[in-house]
């Protein structure tokens, strides 16, 4: 590579620019939520010289990469993780950015978001494209394909709000030979037609939840983490956001935030914790779920409000509203608590709740009296079932041990265990003082 050549011509000093491997071809659409793919790139850059993706990288790339098998190395920019994270993006683009002298390549792919989201669920397998995007790319300039359709959540164009299409149509009857096939991102690799012939008749409208989606990842896509000069966050800030989440859910608890969202309390739990990552699918639900960005779940800002479906819900200081039930079902919830409170033996107020079909908490609201003498009756009597169940087991060990005392053993926890097998188990650390206590004392009343 020869730099800073100074050549003097009529008197004049001139610096020759730095000279470069392969063109420095510019990327399109760079800094916007619309910004090509490394592939799309990797694609125009072979039809500078005529030749295919395939071409080109076994021509250029197989001696210089050597943590790609060769018989790989052609392929490979098909992978479904070319435009994602790891390894793979990251050496293809500080490669070709060396070897064509175009810096940030690495934004074409999906890295600044590296340590931030799963890579789990994150890029499709095969390739989607709106035929309406390519359309107006031939008319003012050079057709590309987007990062955006790379990504598996996007289902849909955020500008003509038409369904994404994965599919040309062709046949394998239609295939043209291998030497005649073109690369590039706005033609079909197998007949070779331009993939923009669906008409608008054959396009499907796409849905509102699959255009909200497909924005928020436009904005993530346009934000200042895809920008050189901005400072990246070092750890993904999904616990801080979703634990801003539960402070402003209207249940004031993670369980009814996980109800909200539509996942396991194990699972909020983990991604709470930082245990797990929720996948990008999810993250993008999530988001739209709690009316935010994606770059405020990633960043762990949370500036929004909490819904279910498509109605908001306010925060609310109080966590516990009032029912707003007929007097008819009062008055019948109101029956089923005085007849718990003389029944014999008094239930629990979780099985009254399942009978009567209203919740505690709204029992408590409406009748506290009623549910606070339920609760202290039920509580009274379950506490004395135990002591009896507790003398019951007692008398079963004491019993046991001094069988085994007669037959001239001496008692000790293993042996009283094997002779309750089946009967009685001793595993929690209270049994087990018990059983050494009654152990002793039979030994030394036989003893003696």
């Amino acid at each position: 590579m020869i730099n800073d050549l100074t050549i003097s011509q009529g008197g004049v000093a001139t610096v020759t620019p730095p000279r470069s491997v392969l063109a420095p071809l510019k990327p399109i659409g760079f800094g916007s939520s619309w910004r090509e793919c490394l592939s799309s790139y990797l694609q125009r850059l072979a039809d500078v010289y005529c030749v295919t993706p395939n071409q080109l990288c076994r021509a250029i790339f197989t001696t210089l990469l050597s943590f790609v098998q060769s018989h790989q190395v052609d392929r490979i920019w098909q992978h479904s993780n070319f435009n994602a994270m790891g390894p793979i993006p990251r050496k293809w683009s500080d490669f070709l950015g060396q070897q064509t002298s175009v810096r940030g390549l690495d934004k074409l792919t999906l890295l600044p978001l590296e340590g931030l989201a799963c890579s789990r669920s994150l890029t499709v397998d095969n390739r989607q494209w709106c035929p309406l995007c390519f359309e107006e790319d031939e008319a003012s300039g050079t057709p590309y394909g987007r990062l955006l359709w790379e990504i598996e959540s996007v289902k849909a164009c955020p500008i003509h709000e038409v369904r994404l299409i994965s599919e040309c149509g062709c046949t394998m009857g239609d295939a043209l030979p291998a030497r005649k096939r073109k690369f590039l991102p706005n033609l079909c690799w197998i007949c070779g037609r331009n993939l923009n012939h669906h008409s608008i008749a054959t396009l499907h409208s796409a849905s509102s939840v699959e255009l909200r989606h497909a924005r928020l990842i436009a904005d993530l896509l346009g934000c200042w983490l895809f920008e050189d000069d901005q400072e990246r966050p070092i750890k993904s800030g999904v616990p801080t956001f979703l634990g801003n989440a539960v402070l402003n859910h209207p249940d004031r608890h993670a369980a009814g935030l996980a109800r909200t969202l539509g996942v396991s309390k194990g699972s909020l739990h983990g991604w709470m914790t930082g245990i797990n990552v929720p996948a990008f699918p999810r993250m993008v639900s999530i988001a739209d779920t709690c009316e935010a960005s994606l770059v405020e779940v990633l960043a762990g800002e949370f500036n929004g409000d909490v819904v279910k479906g498509d109605l908001s819900i306010q925060r609310s200081t109080n966590s516990r509203k009032k029912c707003n039930w007929n007097p008819r079902k009062m008055n019948k919830v109101a029956n089923d608590l005085l007849a718990a409170l003389r029944a014999t033996p008094p239930p629990s107020l979780s099985s009254i709740a399942r009978e009567t079909g209203a919740s505690s908490r709204i029992m408590r609201d409406m009748h506290p009296l009623l549910v606070q003498a339920i609760s202290a009756r039920w509580m009274d009597w379950n506490r004395a079932r135990t002591g009896e169940r507790r003398n019951d087991r007692e008398a079963t060990m004491r019993e046991a041990a001094e069988a085994l005392a007669l037959e001239g053993v001496h008692v000790t926890r293993r042996q009283l265990s094997k002779k309750l097998e089946f009967k009685l188990t001793i595993f929690s650390p209270e049994e087990k003082a018990v059983c050494k206590r009654i152990c002793e004392e039979v030994n030394n009343a036989f003893r003696d």
